[in-house]
């Protein structure tokens, strides 16, 4: 059966359109043509609440909510505190300390940068070196 020789009824749908097709190869082999999938339901997603009931989960996510974490300010905090801890006082001054620093260490870089192009230019003016 040749693919032009498939009449499509108004009626038919796609998978019983499908079932009629062969697909033959140069050595008169039947190609099967695979389905489609078919997908299965999903089960809804368990809530915290209900993981939170297992003994055994609820060990674990405590155990995980104890371990120390060092914060971006510099301050040592367990990660079931880090919401309140951002939101406090030393962690803001901590974090504005550090961007501070950073900031002017990299100030610095560009300024030593700044002096050694500055002392190129002069020696290459000078003639006493040459760039390629």
């Amino acid at each position: 059966m040749e693919i032009n020789d498939i009449e499509i009824k108004p009626q038919e749908t796609k998978e019983e359109v499908m079932n009629d097709i062969e697909v033959i190869n140069e050595d008169d082999e039947v190609i099967e043509i695979p389905q489609e999938p078919v997908m299965k339901e999903k089960k809804p997603a368990k809530k915290f609440k209900e993981y939170y009931q297992d003994p055994e989960f609820k060990k674990k996510h405590l155990e995980k909510l104890k371990v120390k974490v060092m914060c971006e300010c510099g301050t040592m905090i367990s990660k079931g505190n880090k919401t309140n801890h951002f939101r406090t006082k030393k962690h803001i001054a901590g974090v504005t300390e550090a961007n501070n620093r950073k900031r002017k260490e990299e100030e610095r870089e560009k300024d030593i940068e700044k002096v050694i192009e500055n002392a190129l230019k002069k020696l290459v003016k000078e003639n006493k070196i040459k760039l390629k």
